[in-house]
């Protein structure tokens, strides 16, 4: 069986196909379908009602003194390889609620596997603006300013494991035969400032930024670094332009690349030795700081009202 439920390749596509659905729309042509479950590289995952990930249902009303943090993002925000648990999602509102515990405190999951920022930012517009979150945390990764995903694909990699297998293992050979560049390299060409991709994701970013203001409601940026190389991270230029741009708009901006750098084995902090996104116990690690900046910045009112 070359079907371990455990190779990334395989299990992207039994993601897509099980919890995903197509929708009329070039700036969003995916999102989650709603009441979704699917065992997904090792883990069950639940998509409620409104299509975050969560085995919750959530009310589209807020109820009244509820803090409600919205996290948007891609795979890594969603919590590819672990259960619901432990992404950093939930994680950050169990730490929260430990800090506060007469408060009510909800963070919802917004990401979307393969979503990039301009997607996520439609998505924000079109679905989760009107949950009127108190926070809006855009999680961003080094491939967000990819160009949005055409769908694309046949009925035999649509229906067939084995072909989406060996499909896979010929493209990589492809891009090596051909010189293709490494993924330091390919990183870093996303955010050359004539890339499209990029520039939609400023303006994205800008438009984002605008809607908050007109909302009253905060939005930071909160980078997660890639964990194929750790120490030393070889991606700090991006680091730097991304904080750059949060700057010039007047966005908080936290890193959380510190809090992985202190590990030289950077596979110790993956889903398993084949997928770099992060397990449970890095999410910790990310729930941890983000928690702490949160009560530090907009909710030390209330920690201190305890």
């Amino acid at each position: 069986m070359i079907d371990d439920g455990g190779r990334f390749e395989f299990e992207m596509w039994r993601y897509a196909k099980a919890l995903k659905q197509p929708r009329a729309d070039a700036e969003l042509p995916f999102s989650h379908r709603p009441n979704g479950r699917a065992h997904i590289m090792g883990a069950d995952v639940a998509i409620n009602s409104l299509g975050l990930r969560d085995d919750r249902e959530i009310s589209p009303e807020k109820a009244a003194g509820t803090t409600r943090i919205l996290m948007l993002g891609d795979s890594v925000t969603f919590g590819f390889g672990v259960a619901g648990s432990e992404t950093t999602a939930q994680q950050l509102e169990a730490l929260l609620k430990s800090e506060r515990p007469a408060a009510r405190i909800e963070v919802l999951n917004a990401g979307v596997g393969n979503y990039n920022t301009s997607m996520e930012v439609a998505a924000y517009f079109q679905f989760w603006r009107a949950l009127a979150p108190d926070i809006v945390l855009l999680n961003f990764f080094v491939n967000d300013a990819e160009p949005t995903p055409v769908p694309r694909g046949n009925l035999l990699t649509r229906y067939s494991l084995a072909a989406v297998y060996f499909g896979s293992r010929v493209d990589a050979v492809s891009r090596m035969t051909n010189g293709a560049p490494g993924w330091q390299d390919y990183y870093g060409g996303l955010f050359d400032d004539q890339q499209p991709g990029w520039q939609k994701a400023k303006a994205a970013i800008a438009a984002l930024k605008a809607a908050c203001d007109s909302d009253q409601r905060p939005l930071a940026i909160v980078n997660y670094p890639d964990l194929h190389q750790t120490r030393p991270y070889p991606l700090t230029a991006i680091t730097t332009k991304v904080s750059q741009l949060a700057d010039g708009l007047s966005i908080p901006f936290l890193d959380l690349t510190p809090e992985v750098t202190d590990q030289e084995n950077a596979a110790l902090l993956w889903v398993n030795g084949g997928d770099p996104h992060p397990n449970g116990a890095t999410n910790t690690r990310y729930a941890r700081r983000i928690a702490t900046w949160l009560l530090t910045r907009w909710l030390a009112e209330q920690r201190n009202s305890r």
